[in-house]
């Protein structure tokens, strides 16, 4: 059900869909700054989306990024890609 459009989940279920995706979450507020939902794999150590896939949700294993605002609200936000931008 959740995977539908205009179903909605808040801070549980956020920390749930990191654990089963195996993804970390980032999270971009006007308010809060940017924060961080990691998740630890099988072995316990914990993975917090840097590195080589800085939030790169593109990539495999890269942090899902989300925006937060109104005070209870998620949506999903992508990097912009400033070469799909320039002309030439």
């Amino acid at each position: 059900k959740m995977r539908g459009d205009g179903e909605w989940g808040g801070n549980v279920e956020l920390y749930a869909a990191s654990r089963v995706y195996r993804r970390s979450i980032r999270i971009y507020s006007s308010i809060m700054g940017v924060w961080m939902i990691d998740y630890e794999d099988d072995g316990g150590e914990k993975k917090t989306g840097n590195g080589s896939n800085r939030g790169g949700c593109e990539e495999e294993g890269g942090a899902l990024l989300l925006s937060h605002h109104d005070g209870d609200h998620y949506n999903s936000v992508h990097p912009i890609n400033k070469s799909s931008n320039s002309k030439q």
